[in-house]
């Protein structure tokens, strides 16, 4: 809405400032490394096998 001028951006960009996005942009970055890395598909190769089966 910023670029077709409806905000201004001081509108536009406020959201970014609450915690709580902030908080689930670094957890995008945290499972993205996880992932990249390996240790994702670890920790679901432990925690699979305990999961009951259906």
């Amino acid at each position: 809405m910023f670029v077709t001028g409806v905000l201004d951006a001081k509108e536009a960009f406020s959201g970014f400032a609450s915690t709580s996005v902030v908080v689930i942009g670094v957890l995008f970055v945290v499972v993205a490394g996880l992932s990249h890395t390996g240790v994702l598909q670890w920790i679901v190769k432990i925690v699979y096998p305990l999961t009951p089966l259906q």
